[in-house]
């Protein structure tokens, strides 16, 4: 993978991973024991990085945004 071939966006992964936990706990606060569970946050970052690409890569951002609601509760039973 190119973050592990460079240092540089190894670096930016996880500067964006913590900032993505700390957004995360605003949007749903302190519910879901995710943000201390390193194996659980990283699936929901995936899932959340996977999206985030797809919708710029393949123009899904405004089914996203239509679907906000849907993609939280989605996130919501993926973690119970």
């Amino acid at each position: 993978m190119a973050k592990e071939k460079d240092e540089s966006l190894e670096k930016l992964f996880l500067e964006l991973k913590e900032f993505n936990r700390q957004e995360f706990r605003k949007k749903f606060g302190d519910i879901f024991d995710c943000f201390e569970d390193e194996n659980k946050y990283e699936l929901i970052t995936n899932l959340i990085n996977s999206m985030i690409i797809g919708a710029e890569l393949l123009g899904g951002r405004s089914n996203f945004k239509k679907n906000e609601k849907a993609i939280k509760e989605s996130i919501k039973i993926l973690l119970r």
